[in-house]
């Protein structure tokens, strides 16, 4: 094999490989839905995402197994804040999470849906989109869904 034998795309279609999360305002039921593109089963992702919706700086999360809110930062834009997210990629296929996030002091709240196609364990590796980084790798064994110890 030689050292050419990677796969080339036509420059054409570059634009159509974008490499930025998208969200995009659901106008159904006005949550966020974040397009995070492909991960792989059994990592945590720190994701960061920019929302264009000011709750506040006392911002909290609902209660979801999967993700949980880090960080909110400020940004230089109007109306743009930065949220830091924890994500576990659970399942392969199709993955659909909500986090609900909610200002106590001014009654704000507002959902974000994460949306991700995973991949299956030796499937490959995902080409992470900018905001995106696997932040570890969590075995069978460790899953925080049964307390169930095992034989003994």
């Amino acid at each position: 094999m030689s050292a050419d034998s990677h796969v080339h795309f036509d420059p054409s279609q570059l634009p159509h490989h974008n490499l930025e999360i998208i969200v995009e305002q659901n106008s159904i039921d006005d949550a966020m839905d974040v397009h995070l593109g492909f991960l792989q089963v059994d990592h945590i992702y720190s994701i960061e995402v920019p929302i264009s919706h000011s709750l506040g700086q006392n911002v909290q999360c609902s209660q979801n197994v999967f993700v949980r809110l880090l960080n909110v930062q400020a940004s230089s834009e109007p109306d743009l804040d930065t949220f830091t997210f924890e994500l576990f990629a659970h399942k392969e296929r199709l993955m659909q999470e909500v986090a609900v996030l909610e200002n106590p002091d001014t009654g704000k709240s507002m959902a974000v849906k994460f949306h991700a196609r995973v991949l299956g364990k030796h499937k490959g590796t995902p080409a992470l989109k900018n905001g995106i980084r696997s932040i570890g790798i969590r075995s069978e064994d460790e899953s925080e869904c049964s307390d169930w110890q095992g034989f003994e």
